[in-house]
């Protein structure tokens, strides 16, 4: 190997330390295994990321509360809160969300996912301010 490139492949370990360097030795040895190229895995990596970056910035405006939705009971704003507990003892139907309003004491359990409850408020805000409440 040529002294330029054994000094290029030198500052890219120093830059990347020890513990990042495993993973990109366990990478290569999976694209290889697998006879992926690294631009390919790379290629897909950046589109895969990119739609992933997306969904997590789309929950993370929900639980920025930028989307506001307010208590039947009394107009205050409510919090969607997922549920990680699976069911069993601790959660005995299941339950994967809670509607909870801040200010009173209204809560609504769901068996539906916390991003699914938050699109269906969205889909019923969107009903009431449109005129077409049912």
């Amino acid at each position: 190997m040529l002294r330029a490139k054994k000094d290029k492949i030198e500052k890219i370990l120093v830059g990347i330390g020890p513990k990042n360097l495993e993973i990109a030795i366990s990478i290569a040895n999976l694209l290889g295994k697998k006879n992926i190229s690294m631009s390919e895995f790379v290629s897909y990596g950046k589109s895969y990321m990119l739609g992933k970056k997306v969904r997590i910035q789309e929950a993370n405006s929900y639980n920025r509360n930028e989307t506001k939705f307010f208590c039947p009971e009394c107009n205050s704003p409510i919090n969607v809160i997922r549920i990680t507990t699976l069911k069993g003892k601790q959660n005995k139907r299941g339950w994967k969300s809670l509607i909870q309003c801040v200010n009173c004491t209204y809560e609504s359990y769901s068996k539906m996912e916390a991003q699914k409850k938050i699109k269906q408020l969205i889909r019923l805000s969107r009903r009431k301010t449109n005129g077409n409440s049912k």
